[in-house]
């Protein structure tokens, strides 16, 4: 990322450039349980483990030379934003299902750190699935408002090819 760069009005090229290179990654592995309350109601939650790494140089390069100004690493681990949910269903028919979810995202993660929003936030979703003999297509639309705001669309389709095999495909 270039953070700066001076040239004079008479010269094509900056004499003077800084430069910023970021290096992340990140393991996240999310324990995951639900239960279903009634033949219409799930509850459920998700615990992310995060560990994230970060390591980044800034540089500055002045009329061909190049000069290390900065150079840092950060490491963070431990548990992110807990996800709280519930799903219901709506309507159930011989061809088809509609159901609705909720989710709290609630602020267990190291914001400063970047293992967290620092906010709750909610997720709202519309889920529904259609079937047919032996296809079905399923999809789902969600919205995410507070701590970082999102849109989500969901879908995939199923063949039963064989008793034992399905096909799939999701996007």
């Amino acid at each position: 990322i270039v953070t700066v760069a001076n040239k004079f009005r008479d010269e094509s090229e900056p004499y003077n450039v800084d430069t910023l290179r970021l290096r992340i990654s990140s393991s996240v592995m999310t324990v995951f349980g639900s239960v279903g309350v009634t033949d219409r109601l799930e509850v459920g939650a998700a615990v992310p483990l995060v560990r994230l790494n970060v390591e980044g140089e800034r540089m500055n390069h002045y009329r061909g030379e190049t000069f290390t100004r900065a150079s840092a690493t950060a490491h963070a681990s431990g548990i992110a934003d807990i996800a709280v949910r519930a799903k219901s269903a709506l309507a159930d028919t011989p061809d088809g299902r509609v159901a609705a979810a909720v989710e709290a995202r609630l602020p267990t993660g190291d914001a400063e750190n970047l293992l967290g929003a620092g906010s709750t936030s909610w997720r709202f979703v519309a889920i529904g699935s259609l079937e047919r003999g032996r296809g079905a297509l399923h999809g789902n639309a969600g919205l995410v408002r507070g701590g970082i705001d999102e849109v989500a669309f969901g879908g995939a389709a199923t063949f039963a090819a064989h008793p034992r095999m399905t096909l799939s495909g999701e996007l």
